[in-house]
């Protein structure tokens, strides 16, 4: 797969700064960054998204940031190299690592039984220990993570945030091939989702063994694991859409639509995974294909029709009875 030098990156970024403030004037407007530093924070990222150490790099709200327990799984994909150079989410996660590298050392169950989606994630990926642990020597003697914040792990954080660098974390990834994985991270995603699941494997087993009780009978069984995930958005609607406005994840997974990644649903991940033939896209046809949609404009209609056909093939996304006041226009 080919991908940018950094004098290419720059090149085609530059060349589309002024459209990426003119669609994202909500920050870009109030932003105090140079182009030259988003220019280079936006390649640090793309580069690390290309090619991260476990090959995988995750999706999901801000609060994935701020757990200690999958950062100590899965890293961090820095935008700096500076010293402290994370957001006020990354580093209390860091602190609480740090203060106990024994407890965060090695891959482990959350003790909250009530999160058995965020075991279910670390437990079937194909690390037994501490996947940073496998890969980087640095961490033998515990999960203390300060000496290898900057390794290129899979959780976006940055003190510098920036449309831009998103977009280029979903490129760097697509142009490596990189696996990408959404997240569950809120407590309501969690309680949403832990609920759907238990009433799937429930409906599972009754299959299995006819005759018995059906359990959990006041959550209909999704039909599969893609009517699991399809349950699951339109029970979280704000996980897509919060506020009158599409939320970041929406943006990344359009992009993952373009880059023509395939969805892949099982019980306990939603799994976004190339196909090996990618086209090369850039920073221009990604905002090309984000103003194609009125994304600028948070259309609901025509992002969540969009949405819906790359996750579902059908509309069953498009209107959500419990989001009022949003813009179809």
């Amino acid at each position: 797969m080919p991908c940018m030098n950094e004098f290419q990156f720059g090149r085609h970024l530059s060349g589309c700064y002024m459209a990426y403030r003119r669609d994202n004037d909500w920050f870009y407007n109030r932003s105090v960054l140079t182009l030259t530093e988003i220019i280079t924070n936006s390649y640090r990222v793309y580069e690390r998204g290309r090619a991260p150490a476990l090959g995988m790099i995750l999706l999901g709200d801000t609060k994935l940031r701020a757990n200690p327990d999958i950062v100590a799984n899965f890293g961090y994909v820095a935008d700096s190299d500076r010293p402290g150079a994370f957001d006020e989410d990354a580093s209390l996660a860091l602190n609480e690592i740090d203060r106990h590298p024994n407890k965060y050392g090695q891959k482990r169950e959350l003790e909250d039984r009530n999160v058995p989606y965020i075991n279910a994630l670390t437990r079937n990926t194909k690390f037994k220990k501490n996947p940073l642990d496998v890969r980087h020597a640095e961490l033998r003697d515990g999960a203390n993570l300060d000496r290898v914040k900057n390794i290129k792990g899979s959780i976006l954080t940055a003190n510098t945030w920036h449309p831009a660098m998103n977009d280029s974390l979903i490129l760097g990834g697509g142009h490596g091939l990189q696996e990408m994985i959404y997240t569950a991270a809120t407590p309501d995603e969690l309680s949403v989702l832990n609920t759907l699941g238990s009433a799937f494997k429930a409906s599972r087993r009754n299959q299995r063994a006819p005759g018995a009780p059906m359990l959990f009978q006041a959550v209909p069984p999704p039909l599969d694991a893609k009517d699991l995930w399809r349950s699951f958005f339109l029970q979280s609607p704000t996980t897509l859409w919060r506020e009158n406005k599409p939320r970041v994840l929406a943006r990344e997974l359009l992009g993952l639509m373009m880059l023509e990644y395939k969805c892949e649903f099982s019980d306990y991940q939603l799994a976004f995974r190339s196909t090996g033939s990618i086209n090369f896209k850039r920073h221009e046809d990604y905002l090309a294909m984000l103003r194609e949609l009125a994304f600028q404009n948070n259309n609901r209609r025509l992002v969540m029709t969009a949405l819906s056909r790359y996750l579902f093939n059908d509309d069953s996304l498009v209107f959500t009875p419990s989001i009022v006041g949003v813009n179809d226009a």
